[in-house]
């Protein structure tokens, strides 16, 4: 991962005009010296302005007076920008979160090694205890050896003593095979507690060598960190003197937003209106409908007012008129 590098007062004049597409920038002469010079996968932020252009891009490269960059960056598009535009390098977002991002690995890494130290020397304290217990059962080992040792001997003192028994004779003659192999065994198992315990001393030698080495390690991760803490320090710093440039942009940054903010007002105003309007049409349809209903109603109840005894009234004439024919006719 590259480190964000940073200069005080990095700022120059673009020495010829770019499109969006150009990646190498030439400044005027002599103001190239001033931004940091990336090697490897270290960069450095930079701003272009112009009236109310501006761009974020990432420097990967200075020679001399020429920068090479990657366009657009940090939200911002690749745009035209004219012979004199200003470029300049200031913290960004990007830039204070990569430079608090590489103290906070460089701390935790350092936290780890310290632990891992920490868990060393405790696997070594219990090594070492282990080696105790061992060494103490060689001790016991021994002790038992040298009883058996020393009741070999009685027997054979006794042996000795009751030579001409032929019944106790053998009776001290097993017990003294049995010690005799008592010993035996006992010499036997202080020998593999003594093989043990040397093997576990060994084992505690190692890991007190691994604590070292980790302790080591842990020093050099802590070095590191407080490496990039001072880092850190330095590109507050360097945003602090950058601060200053900042300003005169945020100022205009606010005129622009109040600008906007106006417009979006004069927007919503517009809006609103027009919801009204569309409101009033909807209640008017709302109305010419109702009417329209009320027209029908009424038509209707006028059809069953007139039109039917109109009817009625012109079927009672045919009957009539039917009545008087027929009349005539037999007459």
């Amino acid at each position: 991962m590259g480190v964000p590098l940073y200069t005080n007062n990095a700022t120059a004049n673009l020495a010829a005009a770019i499109d969006q597409f150009a990646t190498v920038i030439q400044v005027t002469a002599g103001r190239g010296a001033l931004f940091p010079s990336p090697t490897g996968t270290d960069y450095a932020w930079l701003t272009l302005t112009s009236g109310t252009s501006y761009e974020i891009v990432q420097c990967t490269v200075r020679a001399g007076d020429m920068l090479t960059v990657t366009r657009g960056q940090q939200g911002t598009l690749a745009t035209s920008f004219p012979i004199g535009a200003t470029i300049d390098l200031r913290m960004t977002a990007q830039g204070l979160t990569d430079t608090i991002s590489r103290s906070e690995t460089a701390a935790a890494a350092a936290a780890a090694s310290q632990i891992a130290a920490a868990v060393s020397a405790t696997d070594t304290a219990a090594q070492a205890t282990s080696a105790a217990t061992s060494a103490t059962s060689a001790t016991a080992s021994a002790t038992n050896a040298a009883t058996s040792a020393a009741n070999a001997a009685t027997s054979e003192t006794n042996a000795l003593a009751i030579y001409g028994n032929t019944a106790a004779m053998n009776a001290a003659v097993t017990t003294s095979t049995t010690n005799a192999t008592n010993a035996t065994n006992s010499a036997a198992a202080a020998a593999v507690s003594e093989s043990n315990a040397a093997a576990l001393a060994a084992s505690a030698t190692s890991a007190a060598t691994n604590a070292a080495n980790s302790a080591t390690a842990a020093a050099t991760s802590a070095t590191a960190a407080n490496t990039s803490a001072t880092q850190a320090a330095a590109s507050a710093t360097d945003a602090a003197a950058t601060a200053g440039l900042s300003y005169t942009y945020s100022i205009q940054a606010g005129s622009y937003a109040t600008n906007s903010a106006t417009s979006a007002t004069n927007a919503a105003n517009s809006a609103t209106a027009s919801a009204t309007s569309a409101t009033n049409s909807a209640s008017s349809a709302t109305a010419a409908a109702t009417s329209e209903a009320n027209a029908l109603s009424y038509f209707s109840s006028i059809e069953a007012q007139v039109t039917i005894p109109i009817t009625q009234m012109a079927a009672n004439l045919i009957n009539t008129q039917a009545i008087v024919v027929t009349h005539h006719a037999f007459a």
